[in-house]
């Protein structure tokens, strides 16, 4: 896009100049970040100060978050590691499953679920190997990533009852609490996106992608995992814990520091103030 073009030139300026600047490019709003009210200028107010620093940085990796994981809950199972290293070859090829998940362990945005009866070798090779060249610290100023060593991590595919990739819940953890739910639909084929209170009511509120007109049924299991989200959120005062809900399991996905690196901002605008009213920024 142009935008991100646009947005790639600025990497001379200061990261609270950068995020100022792309946010007006992405959305035609300038932040406050000297008395920040919206919930986008309090979570980039986080991103800029460096806010709660050795925390972030700590979850920011898929595997040591893992550790956090195990240490805050004992309520949500983690996904199983196939394999990890830097390196993803034709022999670890051949002796994973025929269907896993891929990911690269320093940013989001680079999963793939695989089925091998689908693609070869080749192709998921070259896509690996492009993750090793992104670096979210500096294109995006996400400065949690920079620490983080390049590797590579393959989980265990989790599937629902009918073979499908199980919707991913998030849950916007506010000063420990969970005041939102984001549900994701079909996001490898026709993205589609809710928010949902946390009595699960459909909220008339859009990020990104459009509602679903699809009835999305309370999850048996979301009381467990409004439980789990809020016990790895509580040392934070924001937090986006992702789960994905498979029957009465709760299984871990990531914990997000800044959502959409702090460059989105929701439909209609108001609710990004009512949404950054509840968010109290915690002192150091």
């Amino acid at each position: 896009m142009v935008k991100d073009y646009i947005i790639k030139s600025f990497d001379f300026l200061s990261d609270e100049a950068f995020v100022k600047i792309a946010f007006f490019i992405k959305n035609f709003t300038w932040l406050d970040l000297s008395n920040p009210r919206t919930f986008p200028e309090k979570i980039n107010y986080i991103k800029v100060n460096k806010h709660q620093e050795a925390l972030r940085r700590l979850v920011s990796d898929r595997i040591s978050v893992r550790r956090y994981v195990e240490k805050k809950t004992n309520d949500c199972r983690l996904i199983s590691v196939l394999w990890s290293g830097i390196t993803f070859d034709e022999k670890t090829w051949e002796e994973l499953p025929k269907k896993f998940v891929i990911k690269a362990t320093h940013g989001s945005k680079m999963v793939k679920v695989v089925d091998k009866e689908k693609v070869c070798f080749e192709d998921i090779e070259k896509e690996v190997n492009a993750w090793k060249y992104v670096d979210y610290a500096n294109k995006s100023r996400e400065w949690y990533y920079s620490s983080i060593e390049k590797k590579i991590i393959v989980e265990e595919f989790i599937e629902t009852d009918d073979g499908c990739v199980p919707p991913d819940y998030k849950f916007f953890c506010i000063n420990g609490k969970v005041c939102l739910i984001q549900v994701d639909i079909e996001r490898f084929i026709n993205h589609e996106r809710n928010f949902y209170t946390a009595d699960f009511e459909l909220m008339p509120i859009t990020l990104n992608y459009n509602r679903s007109d699809k009835c999305i049924e309370k999850p048996s299991s979301l009381e467990k995992a409004i439980d789990v989200a809020e016990g790895l959120s509580v040392d934070f005062d924001f937090i986006r814990v992702d789960l994905y809900l498979v029957g009465e399991n709760v299984y871990f996905g990531e914990m997000t520091n800044i959502p959409d690196s702090g460059l989105a901002q929701f439909t209609p605008k108001q609710f990004n103030y009512s949404l950054g009213e509840k968010l109290n920024i915690r002192g150091e």
